[in-house]
């Protein structure tokens, strides 16, 4: 690789981490596609994250609705791959998938 197209990258990353910090500051957690997909699912939803963003299984809670007090796991892709997360262990009453993937529980 020359020294030129590493310095671009260099340049490319520095200005990918300027904005991951500025969409940090934003949703209240670090900038990664789960935590931006759940905070983009609770203000289209009405979801009501959990404190924490290591409750297994559970993002949330829907706050209004059919689904009122329901509790509900994100899935999030920045990319469409075309993939459906099924999870067998301790389901959620429901799964709001965003780009990829779609899938819900009773």
């Amino acid at each position: 690789m020359s020294s030129e197209k590493l310095e671009q990258i260099a340049q490319l990353l520095r200005e990918r981490n300027t904005i991951d910090e500025m969409i940090a500051k934003i949703i209240g957690r670090p900038m990664v596609s789960g935590h931006l997909g759940e905070w983009i699912a609770a203000r289209v939803f009405q979801i009501e994250l959990e404190p924490t963003a290591v409750a297994p299984g559970i993002d949330g809670r829907f706050t209004s609705g059919s689904l009122q007090g329901r509790t509900v796991n994100v899935k999030s892709s920045l990319k469409r791959e075309g993939v459906l997360d099924i999870t067998e262990a301790a389901a959620p009453d429901r799964c709001t998938c965003s780009r990829t993937s779609s899938c819900s529980t009773s």
